[in-house]
């Protein structure tokens, strides 16, 4: 069974949608476990480029059951490594977890 791409109004079509925000919380969750930025950025793209096909292959695993559009996918990996910077970026100052390289 083939997924077909999403088409205007749908979710997976626009740049922007409720799946963003959840890519943003992976990379957040990324930053937060202090991943370096090479696994963060590397785990967003290698998603996107697997994302459509597994959607293709296993539909049923999948809420939405449509493809993402490029646009999609592009802002989705910028909201995943957007994410991970932040939250990087605020453990750093404020540490949750201890950041390399820091003892007290």
């Amino acid at each position: 069974m083939s997924v077909r791409q999403a088409e205007e109004g749908e979710i997976d079509f626009h740049t922007v949608d409720r799946y963003t925000f959840a890519h943003m919380g992976v990379g957040a969750l990324m930053g937060l476990a202090r991943a370096p930025w090479w696994l963060a950025v590397g785990s967003a793209v290698l998603w996107e480029f697997v994302e459509n096909p597994l959607k293709d292959a296993y539909p049923e695993a999948f809420h939405q059951r449509t493809k993402d559009t490029m646009g999609n996918s592009v802002v989705d990996a910028a909201a995943w490594v957007l994410g991970w910077g932040v939250m990087y970026r605020l453990t750093d100052r404020y540490p949750l977890l201890p950041a390399k390289g820091k003892t007290e």
